[in-house]
């Protein structure tokens, strides 16, 4: 089942990504030219061309970011956590060996070191396996623990959970890592923003309790109007496929709402 449901949701994101859209009206287009309908040719090409000039003049993706990212509010109030959870995702694995680098998600590393320091002693669990069929192993995690390690957390504070594929795997598989009695929470999670709320809901959905998420690397408001194709269609594939994990996660019953709040202690 989970592996039906990874092949699933990887290609439906290859036919739903929005520059796949805007080659497809542009493809459509011409083909309908051919087969002898100008005018059936002539809007769809149009469609696409337009769609394609508004993607590069105006930053469309933070329509979509922002209600993800105003979803739970930055550096919340927390007492007493009992550990730290980070999503991999962050790092650029494989760049240069023993060289852990950050990307443009690796905000939630450095966050991460900070509550390390902030609340020492708590154990953090670092998520995430390779995003392939088999799974793998270690691929972020273990970039994610030597990017901790390098900011000053001690290696035996961190847990790896390194077999994950998705979200939902993070959270179950990242669930049998809790020390004992550390199962009601707090529990501190930290991911970027812009994907927080996916993760919350996964994590209720595995049986987390006592979850505050801690967002990171908010996208929104960075863009102004202008002429950026690249930029603005690189941030509306990412801000579209999150919407769409969503979508897909509470269709498979992944998580209990759209956007969910919380999983406080029962």
């Amino acid at each position: 089942m989970e592996a039906a449901f990874f092949l699933l949701a990887k290609a439906v994101w290859v036919l739903a990504r929005p520059e796949s859209l805007i080659l497809a009206a542009l493809a459509l287009g011409f083909g309908l030219v051919a087969l002898g309908r100008p005018r059936a040719g002539l809007a769809a090409a149009g469609a696409g061309l337009a769609a394609a000039v508004v993607v590069a003049v105006w930053p469309v993706a933070d329509l979509l970011y922002r209600p993800l990212e105003a979803r739970f509010p930055a550096m919340p109030a927390v007492a007493d956590p009992v550990g730290i959870v980070v999503l991999g995702g962050g790092e650029e694995p494989g760049v240069a060996p023993g060289l852990p680098q950050i990307n443009a998600a690796g905000d939630r590393y450095v966050a991460a070191m900070a509550l390390a320091r902030r609340f020492s002693g708590v154990p953090v669990i670092v998520a995430g396996g390779a995003a392939t069929l088999s799974g793998g192993t270690g691929r972020h995690a273990e970039t994610a623990a030597g990017l901790l390690v390098q900011g000053g957390v001690q290696p035996g504070r961190i847990l790896r959970e390194d077999r994950s594929r998705n979200t939902a795997e993070n959270a179950a598989r990242a669930l049998a890592l809790r020390p004992d009695g550390t199962e009601a929470g707090p529990w501190i999670l930290v991911t970027s923003a812009w994907h927080m709320p996916r993760a919350v809901g996964a994590f209720c959905a595995a049986g987390w309790q006592g979850v505050v998420p801690w967002p990171t690397d908010f996208r929104s408001g960075r863009s102004r109007a202008g002429w950026a194709f690249a930029q603005n269609l690189d941030a509306l594939n990412g801000a579209t496929k999150e919407w769409a994990g969503l979508l897909g996660y509470r269709i498979a019953g992944r998580t209990d709402a759209l956007l969910p709040r919380g999983c406080p202690p029962d």
